[in-house]
C-alpha cells in the first residue's frame, strides 16, 4: 500500500502503510526497539531549542528519491491507487537498493549525534520484560506463550499444575538464526495431548499449521501449507480439524482428519460468500460438533444475507452471526 509520511521535528520519515498497519504484525522486540530508536534519534537530530542545546535546527541532507509508478486498482468500487507496490516484492534489485540507499542516509544522519549509546541502553532497558499470555486450561496442564526480557521472541509454553516449572515446548529462535520466524499457540485438545501452533515468516498474514504432541514431545507428521487461516479447532478425540482459509474467493471452512491415514480436505462451509466476508470457525463446548460461526463483513459485497457495505459506513449494522447447530455444506444460517 501507499508508505505512510510521518513528519518529526521537520524530518520526513517513510514507513510502508503495509508494514505499521498490518493485521497481524509479528514485531520482534528488536524491530520494536530499533523503530523506538530512530524516532528518538530523529527527534534529537533536528535540534529543536531546549534539545541538546541547540537553540536551532541543523541543516538535515534530503532524504532519498522514492520511485512512484502509476499503479491503480478498483476494490469495493472505489479506485485505490498504489504508486508503491513494487517495493512490496522485498527481494528485487530495486527493492534491495533503495534498502541499501535508505539505510546509508538513516546513518549519515545518526552518526551526527552523539548521544545514541546513550539511549540505546536506556530504551533496551525499558523494553526488558517478562509477559505471559493467557493460558489455555487442559486438566491439569497450562499452556501459555511466554515473552521473557532475555529472549527477542515470545516461546510457547507448558506448566505442568499450577505450581509446577515453566518448560519450552515451542521456541521459535531454534526455527531461523535471523529472528525472522514467530510461532502462535492456536489451539490444545480438550485433553492436553496435542496443540496446533502456528509458524509465521516475517511478521507475513500467512502461516503455517503445525502440531505438537504434548507427551512425546515432538512434532506430528500433519501439517497445513501456508495460507491465511482461521479458527483452527481440534475435535475432542484429536483426529478431526476443523479451520477456514482465506483465499482470492474468500473464506472457506474445511474438515480434514489428522494421521496417517486421515481423511482428505473437505469444503463443510462458505459456499457463496465473497473475499469481503471473513468466516473463522468454532467448536461446541464439548469439541465434537461446529457449530459456531463468526461472519465479520470485511467490505462492500453484495451479500443481502451479509451485512451491506464497511462496517464503518454501518456502524449499526450487525458484524456477528453465529450459526446454531451443524454446519452443512453450502449453508449460510
Amino acid at each position: 500500500m501507499i508508505p505512510r509520511l510521518w513528519k518529526i521535528c521537520g524530518i520526513t520519515v517513510q514507513f510502508p502503510r503495509r508494514v505499521l498497519f498490518r493485521r497481524n504484525p509479528g514485531f520482534s522486540r528488536q524491530e520494536v526497539f530499533t523503530m523506538s530508536l530512530v524516532c528518538a534519534l530523529l527527534f534529537l537530530l533536528t535540534g529543536e531549542p531546549g534539545i541538546a542545546g541547540q537553540s536551532s535546527p541543523r541543516k538535515i541532507p534530503p532524504a532519498p528519491e522514492t520511485k512512484v509508478e502509476a499503479v491503480e486498482e478498483i476494490l469495493h468500487g472505489v479506485k485505490v491507487a498504489d504508486p508503491y507496490r513494487w517495493l512490496e516484492d522485498q527481494q528485487s534489485p530495486a527493492t534491495r537498493a533503495w534498502i541499501d540507499e535508505q539505510n546509508r542516509h538513516t546513518d549519515e544522519l545518526l552518526r551526527r549525534f552523539p548521544g545514541r549509546d546513550r539511549i540505546s541502553r536506556r530504551l533496551g532497558e525499558l523494553m526488558k520484560v517478562d509477559s505471559i499470555g493467557l493460558p489455555t486450561a487442559r486438566g491439569s496442564r497450562y499452556f501459555f506463550t511466554k515473552q521473557e526480557a532475555r529472549r527477542d521472541l515470545p516461546v510457547i509454553c507448558l506448566r505442568e499444575g499450577r505450581d509446577g516449572e515453566d518448560e519450552i515446548l515451542i521456541d521459535p529462535h531454534q526455527l531461523s538464526r535471523d529472528g525472522s520466524k514467530t510461532v502462535s499457540l492456536l489451539d490444545v485438545s480438550h485433553d492436553g495431548k496435542l496443540l496446533a501452533y502456528g509458524i509465521r515468516i516475517g511478521g507475513e498474514d500467512e502461516l503455517e499449521v503445525h502440531f505438537f504432541d504434548a507427551d512425546k514431545r515432538i512434532d506430528t507428521a500433519d501439517v497445513l501449507e501456508r495460507g491465511r487461516y482461521f479458527g483452527v479447532s481440534l475435535s475432542v478425540d484429536r483426529q478431526t480439524l476443523f479451520y477456514a482459509r482465506h483465499g482470492r474467493e474468500g473464506s472457506r471452512v474445511f474438515r480434514r482428519g489428522l494421521g496417517a491415514s486421515a481423511e482428505k480436505e473437505t469444503l463443510i462451509f462458505g459456499e457463496g460468500y465473497d473475499a469481503g466476508v471473513g468466516i473463522s470457525p468454532g467448536l461446541s463446548e464439548d469439541g465434537r460438533v461446529p457449530v459456531d460461526q463468526r461472519v465479520v463483513r470485511l467490505g462492500g459485497a453484495k451479500d443481502r444475507n451479509s451485512c451491506p457495505g464497511s462496517l464503518r459506513e454501518e456502524p449499526d449494522c450487525t458484524n456477528r452471526q453465529r450459526h446454531r447447530g451443524p454446519l452443512q455444506r453450502g449453508s449460510r444460517r
